[in-house]
């Protein structure tokens, strides 16, 4: 028996604004240079990646992701500074639920496991 947490970030009405949907996605692009890559990785469509990367840079309000068209290289897409602000800062969050769930399960349950 394991504890499960999930995290995600909303506004101030309680509306999604970032998550680990968007979160894998930078991560990606991040680690591979290419909303193609990405998409393929996730196995989801180039236009939904980049719809959801649209997305969240409406909602918080800052671009995350910078791209070149052309060129040889593959790796055309990176993090902008913000990008990899909220990329950084949301995984520091989710490692940290992460490990209060995992503590509070082994205080409180661990024993029925």
């Amino acid at each position: 028996m394991k504890v499960n947490s999930k995290v995600w970030i909303e506004d101030e009405e309680g509306r999604y604004l970032f998550g680990y949907g968007v979160g894998a996605i930078l991560e990606g692009i991040d680690r591979l240079g290419s909303i193609t890559a990405v998409a393929k990785a996730e196995k989801r469509s180039y236009r939904y990646v980049w719809g959801r990367i649209r997305k969240a840079e409406a909602i918080v309000g800052t671009k995350l992701v910078e791209t070149t068209l052309g060129g040889q290289s593959q790796k055309r897409s990176r993090l902008t500074p913000d990008g990899k602000r909220w990329l950084d800062g949301f995984m520091k969050i989710r490692t940290a639920v992460k490990r209060a769930a995992e503590s509070q399960f082994e205080k409180h349950l661990a024993e029925f496991g």
